[in-house]
């Protein structure tokens, strides 16, 4: 819509509204149900996005419906190899100690 059309903010958030509420319609679709158990639902976004929220408001519906809900959590947030900590943009060493991990040992 053109700006210039109207004036009235009210009237300009009302069309943004209607706009926005045509979209969400348009792509609304029911959750697909699994029928036998185990139901798995991977979330992915960026930070930020509300996948969190969204897990939240899942996990509350499902046990309103009288589901069993268990979370997990994972992230794929690599840390940079300590050799790269052993010395800052400056070239000087940080002032902080640093602490390798310790290897994995196989049972």
């Amino acid at each position: 819509m053109d700006r210039k059309l109207t004036g009235d903010s009210r009237q300009l958030k009302e069309l943004i509204r209607d706009h926005l509420l045509e979209v969400l319609r348009a792509t609304e679709k029911p959750l697909p149900r699994v029928m036998q158990p185990p139901a798995v639902i991977l979330v992915v976004g960026v930070n930020g996005s509300g996948k969190t929220t969204t897990i939240g408001k899942l996990a509350h519906r499902f046990k309103a419906e009288g589901h069993s809900v268990l979370l997990c959590a994972a992230d794929t947030f690599v840390p940079p190899p300590t050799s790269s900590w052993r010395f800052g943009a400056a070239g000087r060493r940080p002032t902080s100690s640093i602490r390798k991990p310790a290897p994995i040992q196989a049972p």
